[in-house]
């Protein structure tokens, strides 16, 4: 069996996804942000995703499949929601569950930098002893790869050093840590206006589209 590519999202919804986007730009702006910014994430990674890959939506509410689906996902997904806990508990059975099934590799990536998802090959491990983590520029990751189950993902989120904190989970549990270049996530207005000035919504055309018609109106 091949790799397991796997996207974590929240449905968007309003009250749901991008509440700090929400706050500027009203929630119906912030809920067409989210997504479009899901819908770049998961077009990006079936495209980049070996043919073989197995694909996987993991996502928040856990009832949320049918209405996922209707936003015109690629096929290929497998719709998985997730279980209670907390963030990095969700993370960590997630890749156990994965590699469980036969799965060489898990990778779990976020929407918030679907920009970056073109990339995410970079982000399988070359061994069971390597983790991969592609960072963010505010302290997280947006992209995680495994060979081996861990609980190194299980560090509190959100806070401002997950990125510290998973590096050194990671070493404690016998982990070689790969880090690929930093990248925004979108979660303020500032990161949308860096990420539209240094050119990367050009890789997330939804993306783009929904902020230019959120900044075309924004207070």
């Amino acid at each position: 069996m091949t790799s397991t590519f796997a996207l974590i999202a929240k449905e968007p919804a309003s009250g749901r996804a991008k509440t700090r986007l929400a706050r500027v730009l009203g929630p119906a702006r912030a809920v067409e942000l989210a997504e479009a910014m899901l819908l770049d994430a998961a077009a990006g990674l079936a495209a980049a995703a070996p043919v073989d890959a197995r694909l996987v939506l993991y996502h928040d509410p856990p009832d949320a499949a049918e209405r996922l689906r209707g936003l015109g996902l690629p096929a290929r997904y497998r719709l998985v929601g997730q279980p209670p806990g907390s963030l990095g508990t969700r993370l960590a059975a997630l890749a156990a569950a994965e590699l469980a099934r036969g799965a060489t590799a898990c990778v779990i990536a976020a929407t918030d930098s679907p920009f970056a998802l073109r990339d995410v090959q970079d982000c399988v491990p070359t061994s069971r002893d390597e983790v991969v983590l592609a960072p963010c520029a505010d302290g997280g990751y947006w992209a995680i790869g495994l060979a081996r189950p861990s609980r190194l993902t299980d560090v509190p989120m959100p806070a401002p050093d997950v990125l510290g904190a998973t590096m050194a989970r990671a070493r404690d549990d016998g982990f070689r840590v790969r880090l690929l270049p930093a990248t925004l996530d979108l979660d303020e207005v500032a990161d949308l206006e860096r990420a539209d000035a240094d050119g990367l919504l050009a890789r997330a055309p939804r993306t783009a589209a929904a902020w230019a018609a959120a900044a075309a109106t924004a207070p």
